[in-house]
């Protein structure tokens, strides 16, 4: 019913209540919409999975446009990994299907993610370092525009600055895409997992080694690292870091690659696994949902470059910060992740800062804060501390952001540089009365603009240690 399907992932937002939700069962429904919307001088939102942090999916009294039934994936050419996606199917679905397909790419943690967003918002998934950001995969993207027209951009076509801009403007900016063609690489037969928890005493350490091997590990190399905070017998905090990931390949290279962490005493008996990637992929999503579940009360990104060492204040800030969370034991209904996703490796090499609209290619990992809660008791005390800890990390990050990790604290600007006048000209090209816009949308700018590309010497990051 209307409840069901105006709701958000984050409940915060799950008062807003829009004119209409209207169940797209296709391109014709989604025009009709667009249509209805012009006549009646309704705004129009696309909502997918609602898993917007910032509830950008529905408005009060507009029509969402509900494209999660646009779901199917299906196989156009095995021999070269071609495949066409729906722009509502979500991250476990996919999985599944390139699973059947012998075929791989880089997907989100969160199972229920809406695959078409993810990928627009540039897709930083769980193996971006192997396969690069998934929209690197997208051949086309097949949308209807502001004016009802439906249109299929590539990098090569008439519509080629659209291709540009849906590849990390955010979903919903540009114009609905129901779905996509892409190239994905072959499936390997096997997967190797590790999930490592170290004691405080050797988080500066493992955090050293952690982002120096997001400079310069094997490309199949891809695991996090998260930080938790433990309490002992008699009550006093500490902070652990946890490594989890996935090597793509055998675990005896896997192994190998980690073979540096594995001097370090650790908390309790490693998980050092070879599986198949579908189970691998799952218990992934396992370790991450004890840090990330579905009910947000807040998500930030952030990208970083340390250069090769990572500051001793940083750490420490880091530490003392997971010590002072305002809990004993961590709440079940209350979901705390402080941690670095991997970057480098593929996401540097397959992309200029041109190629993509993507803004931050070059950065080696990105700051994510999250938390979840049940309207437990101490609710605010959490956002409180959030919200401090995140003010006092802001000296050690850079200065952009991760669109798909909206957070309305952070200007447009910091989610996309120097690429924001380029997407501006785009989107007077194809949306210049702004019928797609929500709080933190791309402004209309002058569609006879040239876009400029953004240079590799124009990316600003803190000096290396």
């Amino acid at each position: 019913g209307y409840d069901l399907e105006r709701r958000q992932v984050n409940p915060i937002y799950n008062n807003i209540a829009p004119s209409l939700v209207v169940e797209c069962a296709g391109i014709s429904d989604i025009v009709k919409c667009i249509s209805f919307a012009r006549a009646s001088h309704m705004d129009i939102t696309i909502k997918n999975s609602g898993h917007s942090m910032l509830g950008l999916s529905v408005r009060d009294n507009a029509i969402a446009v509900a494209i999660d039934r646009l779901s199917q994936v299906y196989l156009v050419d095995k021999s070269n990994g071609i495949v066409s996606c729906g722009a509502g199917c979500n991250s476990i679905h996919m999985a599944w299907e390139m699973n059947v397909y012998g075929l791989m790419m880089s997907i989100g943690a969160s199972s229920g993610t809406g695959f078409g967003s993810f990928i627009q918002g540039g897709g930083l998934g769980l193996f971006a370092r192997y396969t690069g950001l998934t929209c690197d995969a997208v051949q086309a993207y097949n949308v209807v525009l502001a004016n009802g027209q439906f249109v299929t951009a590539t990098s090569s076509n008439e519509y080629r600055d659209l291709f540009w801009g849906l590849n990390g403007c955010g979903g919903g900016n540009l114009g609905c895409v129901t779905d996509m063609v892409l190239r994905l690489p072959v499936l390997p037969p096997l997967i190797f997992l590790a999930n490592i928890v170290f004691a405080e005493e050797y988080v500066a350490d493992i955090t050293n080694l952690w982002h120096e091997d997001c400079r310069n590990a094997d490309n199949r190399w891809n695991f996090f690292l998260i930080y938790n905070k433990a309490v002992d017998e008699q009550g006093n905090a500490s902070c652990q870091a946890n490594l989890y990931g996935l090597w793509i390949g055998n675990a005896q290279d896997g192994k190998a690659s980690i073979s540096k962490y594995l001097q370090y005493p650790t908390v309790g008996t490693p998980t050092l696994q070879e599986m198949p990637f579908m189970i691998a992929y799952e218990l992934v999503q396992g370790i991450e949902g004890q840090h990330m579940v579905q009910l947000y009360t807040d998500f930030r990104g952030k990208f970083v470059d340390w250069g090769y060492t990572p500051s001793a204040d940083a750490i420490n800030c880091i530490i003392e910060n997971i010590k002072s969370a305002p809990y004993v034991n961590q709440p079940p209904d209350i979901a705390i992740s402080i941690g670095w996703t991997p970057m480098g490796g593929s996401v540097r090499t397959n992309n200029q800062l041109s190629s993509v609209a993507f803004r931050d290619t070059q950065a080696l990992f990105g700051l994510s804060i999250i938390l979840s809660d049940n309207e437990g008791d101490i609710y605010q005390a959490i956002v409180d501390w959030s919200a401090n800890f995140y003010e006092e990390m802001m000296p050690y990050l850079g200065p952009l952001a991760y669109i798909n990790y909206t957070s309305d604290i952070e200007p447009l600007e910091n989610y996309y540089g120097n690429n924001l006048s380029g997407l501006s000209t785009v989107k007077a090209r194809y949306d210049p009365h702004n019928m797609w816009h929500n709080k933190i949308s791309i402004p209309v700018g002058n569609a006879d603009e040239v876009i400029e590309k953004v240079d590799l010497e124009d990316v600003e990051y803190l000096p290396s240690e």
